[in-house]
Formats: C-alpha cells, sequence, structure tokens
C-alpha cells in the first residue's frame, strides 16, 4: 500500500495502468480527500503535465456540485 506524508487511512478507489485514485484523511486539517497518484514511480514529463492541467482546470470551477481542488503536490 502507498504512505503519502500528511495523508492516513489510504483506501483505493480505482487502479488503472496510468493512475490510482485514494480516500484518504489528510492529518493536519483532518478533512477527507481524494488523492490522484501516478503507477509509475518517475512520471514522464507529459504526464507530469497532464497532472498540472487537470489541476489548473479544477481549481477554477466553483460549483457545489463538483469536487473542490484542495492542491497539487509531489511526492
Amino acid at each position: 500500500m502507498l504512505a503519502l506524508p500528511g495523508y492516513s487511512s489510504l483506501t483505493l478507489l480505482y487502479e488503472s495502468e496510468r493512475t490510482r485514485i485514494f480516500r484518504a484523511l489528510q492529518d493536519a486539517s483532518h478533512r477527507p480527500v481524494i488523492l490522484k497518484t501516478s503507477q509509475q514511480a518517475y512520471p514522464s514529463p507529459a504526464e507530469l503535465a497532464r497532472y498540472q492541467r487537470e489541476y489548473t482546470l479544477l481549481s477554477k470551477v466553483k460549483d457545489a456540485g463538483v469536487i473542490q481542488a484542495y492542491g497539487l503536490e509531489s511526492h
């Protein structure tokens, strides 16, 4: 199982060839979060750029029906 500093209670929700999505608890704020990670230990620059675009787009959407983006972190 993946260990990410600052997060606990990781539960795998979805897995594909490129990504894994987890439900977790952010230790600092004790709020539930969804984490999207790469399957690769060292993602390509193109994959990192894709994550950056996804985060940028999601952080611009302000609607009650859309999940809020709290941050983009590297590990």
